[in-house]
């Protein structure tokens, strides 16, 4: 699903460079839970960017399902971004005056899918993060938790190959973390591919592998043998 070789970025500011990955090579599978952790300026984000077809390494390759992302026009980023990626930002990336099911079709309106689909599919997302009760609130008459639910909706309305979640429980409280957590777990099972950006060692033990970084550069990629159980 995902392959990456030898990936380099360095940023270059009036003449210093800074190596924001350093070398970086992984895989990961089609129906893998993984989390990809490191301290703040380990590189995480820059990865994160690369792996979304939201930037461009400096040298190296990404494969996302066999295509080379290096090889893709603006256009075709855009399309692979819409349809072979689903996103959950921490900080949600709701429209704030938009209902919850307008929110979340708004993937499939850039996407072409029929206006009959579109309200179809949402309402199936809706209930199935548990939010068919809210299906006409805006963001600021959610909580939190609530928001980001909304947001992996939002993510699953294209039937992406894989889900890329930017610490995802960053802006809520733990019980509400622990249930965003569960449902990403229910996702995994169904046979979504996952990947989670996180700091959290406590968001790292509900997945399956865990990728370190530090510097730029991986220090460890194992089985999380500790992975918490419901």
């Amino acid at each position: 699903m995902i392959k990456v070789s030898h990936l380099s970025k360095i940023y270059t500011n009036a003449d210093v460079k800074t190596v924001a990955l350093d070398d970086v090579s992984f895989e990961i599978t089609q129906g893998e839970f993984v989390s990809i952790m490191g301290p703040s300026g380990s590189g995480k984000s820059t990865l994160m960017h690369i792996l979304g077809a939201l930037d461009v390494p400096t040298s190296g390759d990404y494969l996302l399902d066999g295509q080379r992302i290096a090889d893709l026009d603006d256009d075709q980023l855009a399309d692979i971004r819409n349809k072979k990626i689903g996103f959950v930002f921490q900080a949600y990336n709701l429209l704030p005056r938009t209902t919850a099911l307008k929110n979340i079709m708004v993937p499939m309106m850039y996407g072409g899918v029929d206006k009959k689909e579109r309200i179809k599919r949402a309402e199936k997302y809706l209930k199935m993060v548990g939010l068919e009760n809210r299906i006409y609130h805006t963001p600021n008459q959610l909580s939190g938790g609530q928001q980001q639910r909304v947001a992996i909706a939002r993510a699953l309305t294209m039937n992406p190959n894989v889900i890329l979640a930017d610490e995802p429980t960053g802006n809520i409280a733990s019980s509400q973390a622990a249930e965003i957590m569960r449902i990403l777990d229910e996702l995994n099972q169904q046979g979504h591919t996952i990947v989670i950006i996180t700091h959290e060692q406590e968001v790292a033990a509900y997945t399956k592998r865990v990728v370190h970084l530090r510097d730029g550069r991986i220090i460890d990629n194992h089985i999380n043998g500790k992975r918490r159980r419901y």
